[in-house]
């Protein structure tokens, strides 16, 4: 048998509703992550995140939960919209957007890209910066280690004002309920992002320091760099 799932109690959300329907299809059909798997041709933990309750899953992988336990697609595909409905609904009506594209960490090649996947991340779990501070801080708690955040910081972060440092990154993922081996993917696109930033601005270290805007008066930079450009937000400190 795999590991339990996090149990979740109905609290009326659209996320939470669409996840337990998922994970009682699921409990009817006495299948394992890895037996849906086998079925649909679906990564386990992909199946298990569209059934976690706190990202909106792309609609492809709420219908291969459905067939892999042998539901009916459509009621699956009608129940996704319903939920989107509701999300976007509810986002309008606080002036704020949503946006559903699913976060791929296993296609970012750069400090943007990290910081757009984590703010869809964060977007579609329904957190507040308070949750994730929280969240982190009980986590690092529970476990007697690991990465928390303040949310100053990460808001800082997802604003383009900071850098996504490690702490930042596996901070938020795991206050958003990523497990196992996604956050293998995470902490594998935050090492590339380092890596390339290190090969452009020659960076060493277990963390990237804070940005700080280039001073065009004071920054004096190698002369193989050329003159400093304000908007260049890659090479000072």
């Amino acid at each position: 048998m795999g590991r339990r799932e996090i149990p979740l109690e109905s609290d009326g959300s659209p996320l939470v509703d669409l996840a337990l329907w998922l994970r009682g299809l699921r409990d009817r059909a006495g299948l394992t992550y890895d037996e849906m798997s086998a079925k649909v041709g679906v990564h386990k933990s992909t199946l298990s995140r569209a059934a976690s309750g706190t990202t909106f899953p792309d609609y492809r992988h709420v219908e291969a939960y459905a067939r892999a336990c042998g539901a009916d697609v459509h009621e699956a595909r009608g129940r996704w919209a319903t939920a989107q409905r509701r999300i976007f609904q509810a986002s309008r009506a606080g002036g704020g957007r949503v946006d559903f594209r699913a976060p791929r960490p296993d296609l970012v090649v750069d400090a943007a890209e990290l910081r757009e996947a984590m703010r869809l991340l964060y977007q579609q779990s329904g957190l507040s910066f308070r949750d994730v501070e929280q969240k982190s801080r009980e986590l690092q708690t529970e476990r007697g280690g690991g990465y928390a955040v303040a949310r100053s910081t990460l808001y800082e972060v997802l604003a383009g004002r900071a850098r996504p440092t490690r702490r930042v990154v596996m901070a938020l993922v795991e206050a958003c309920g990523v497990r196992n081996e996604e956050l293998t993917v995470w902490e594998s696109a935050w090492e590339r992002v380092k890596r390339q930033e290190q090969r452009r601005d020659h960076l060493y270290g277990d963390d990237w320091a804070p940005y700080r805007a280039p001073d065009p008066e004071n920054d004096r930079l190698p002369e193989r760099w050329g003159p400093v450009d304000p908007d260049d937000v890659l090479r000072n400190y």
